[in-house]
């Protein structure tokens, strides 16, 4: 199991500043490292036990490992092998990137902390702004989707209804619209079991986010039934069906596995990691879905 924080389980500005700190210690060692050995199999059996607490589980829902291998005299780390750098133990008495040259004088000690930061900087958490930007992500997607989740539960999940859920399903619509363009929704329910939202770019339709009452049927005949579409407006003009509680997403007509089920805030504890993964896919899915131009 990985020693990373996973952003899934926790709040994302704590999240941002665990692996901050991680990041800050690994170059410590990768510097202390690189100072101590001047051998690439001695300095893969320095590093290897501490690269180790951070190898991701293939299970585990998080992103990028630094990795170590050695090669004859050559010394590899990186997240990958198209990304991982090559060093070599110089005659003058320091580790630098193989067949390159460093810029100016510096001492050996100065040298090995410039790679340890580039090291640890080619992986997301360890790239401070990268991981800002994570993190903000993370804060502005929740901000997006959890007020529709505490409407839906306020509803009373299942037993809510299609009227209940339109205004808080059109607020988290137009909350995933881009905001730099002539872009709105437009409610054209036909009644009040069920929800049509349109799209509108510069006056022009650009798709439908239909919705049946929470558990209801979702089936394209039944839509086609209660919205008054035909096959190719169904399969064409449409970009996500929602139950309310599971999503599909354009194009959805015969993928198989193509839906999510939310998990309600009274049950988050019970799987938070799912919980917020959700989440992300959710309002990822639904921004990706909107952008289509049909």
């Amino acid at each position: 199991m990985s020693q990373l924080p996973f952003i899934f389980e926790m709040d994302p500005e704590q999240w941002f500043i665990d692996v901050q700190k991680i990041a800050g210690e690994l170059v410590e060692e990768l510097t202390d490292a690189l100072n101590d050995h001047d051998s690439a199999e001695t300095l893969y059996e320095a590093l290897d036990p501490v690269l180790q607490p951070y190898v991701i589980d293939p299970d585990d829902r998080t992103f990028e490992q630094l990795i170590a291998e050695v090669e004859g005299d050559t010394f590899y780390i990186g997240k990958s092998e198209e990304q991982r750098v090559a060093l070599t133990h110089r005659d003058d008495g320091y580790w630098w990137f193989k067949r390159q040259e460093p810029d100016g004088q510096q001492e050996p000690e100065e040298l090995h902390r410039r790679v340890a930061i580039e090291v640890v900087e080619s992986v997301e958490w360890g790239d401070e702004e990268r991981a800002r930007q994570r993190a903000e992500n993370q804060k502005a997607k929740r901000r997006m989707l959890e007020p529709y989740l505490q409407a839906v539960e306020e509803a009373g999940g299942r037993e809510g209804s299609a009227e209940q859920l339109r205004g808080p399903l059109m607020e988290f619509v137009e909350a995933c619209l881009p905001f730099d363009e002539d872009v709105h929704v437009e409610d054209r329910s036909p009644n009040s079991d069920f929800t049509d939202l349109v799209i509108l770019r510069e006056g022009k339709d650009k798709g439908h986010v239909l919705a049946v009452g929470p558990g209801e049927s979702r089936k394209p005949e039944r839509l086609q039934e209660a919205f008054g579409l035909d096959e190719i407006s169904l399969e064409e003009g449409v970009l996500v069906v929602t139950d309310h509680l599971r999503f599909v997403w354009y194009p959805f007509l015969g993928t198989q596995g193509a839906s999510n089920e939310l998990i309600l805030p009274s049950n988050r504890d019970d799987d938070v990691v799912d919980y917020y993964y959700e989440i992300d896919w959710t309002v990822t899915q639904m921004i990706r879905s909107l952008m289509h131009e049909g």
